[in-house]
């Protein structure tokens, strides 16, 4: 039987690399896990302890994946998504129906695949500056056209299915980060054949599921400063009617996990007593105040809006009134 340590993975994924692009390159890698887990698999006809079964069977999924993931180019993330996507069906009680031993096949998979291990392919997407999936691949599920937001969506919707044996790979902030910041990087970059219309929308989609898990009480989804900047700034360049709603919410959002709750957004001294010790009480690992640059988003965005009613007039004059008692607080 052929053992992984045999094969030099990651200099023969180099030197595949150099050689093949695109679905070549795909097909190459898929045939060497398909080899392993034939491999494997038959090995199992001639062992008797579970034991040893189980060490024979695992496939080094990760190792495969990091190891492709190390190249950061389209088709290694294309091709790290697919064995990603191999990796977890396997363990799908319909997958072991096509192995001889049934009593055997749940052990294929006795280290399964985690949130770092889909960050690792997010981020490899992220880094190839990969707008969209490559023409030669097409994805095992699709919920987006950015091949980063389609993997978190996915890490979303199997969990959604079964929260309690899915934990594994319940998104942290890793997986939202990285995928706000290739979808704002498309939208920067104007390159795609995606409706930048519809960037700022799903950027606000995946903050406000990054906020509510962190509401619930798992901290490893703690936003920051940063992935509201980025939401904010999705939301003014895309210029999509209504989208100044949807900032308006962002800020709020962020005076709230600041202390700040009062919705028409005043701020007075008892306000700012009362944020301090709620801040302090309940969100001690959040420091998201807004900045100057960030008042100025919304109110750009009144600016620009086709029709300035007396609701967005009302609101724009509260923050300024906000802004300009923040600068005397400094003072």
């Amino acid at each position: 039987m052929v053992e992984w340590d045999m094969l030099k993975f990651e200099k023969f994924v180099i030197y595949i690399n150099s050689l093949y692009y695109g679905q070549d390159f795909t097909e190459k890698i898929l045939s060497i896990v398909s080899f392993f887990e034939k491999e494997y698999i038959s090995s199992t006809k001639t062992t008797t302890s579970l034991l040893d079964c189980r060490n024979l069977l695992e496939v080094p999924y990760k190792s495969i994946i990091s190891t492709l993931c190390k190249r950061r180019t389209g088709h290694a993330a294309a091709t790290a998504e697919q064995v990603l996507h191999r990796f977890e069906t396997r363990l799908s009680s319909s997958s072991r129906n096509k192995y001889d031993n049934v009593n055997i096949a749940p052990y294929l998979h006795s280290n399964p695949p985690t949130v770092p291990t889909y960050n690792n392919v997010i981020s490899c997407w992220f880094y190839s500056n990969s707008d969209n999936y490559p023409r030669h691949y097409e994805p095992n599920y699709f919920h987006d056209t950015n091949p980063a937001s389609n993997i978190l969506y996915q890490m979303l919707h199997l969990y959604n299915l079964d929260p309690e044996n899915m934990e594994r790979i319940r998104p942290d902030y890793g997986s939202f980060n990285m995928a706000i910041a290739s979808l704002s990087e498309l939208q920067k970059n104007g390159n795609g054949f995606r409706s930048h219309q519809a960037i700022g929308k799903t950027c606000f989609d995946h903050l406000s599921t990054m906020i509510q898990f962190y509401k619930d009480g798992y901290e490893d989804c703690a936003p920051d400063y940063k992935i509201f900047l980025k939401v904010l700034n999705a939301l003014e360049l895309d210029r999509r009617r209504g989208n100044w709603s949807l900032a308006r919410k962002v800020l709020e959002e962020m005076l709230h996990l600041s202390g700040t709750v009062d919705s028409k957004v005043y701020w007075t001294e008892t306000m700012h007593q009362d944020a301090s010790e709620k801040r302090d009480n309940k969100w001690k690992n959040v420091n998201v105040f807004p900045r100057t640059k960030d008042f100025n988003i919304i109110l750009a965005m009144i600016a620009n809006a086709d029709v300035v009613d007396q609701e967005k007039l009302d609101y724009a004059t509260n923050l300024v009134d906000l802004m300009e008692h923040l600068v005397k607080k400094e003072r």
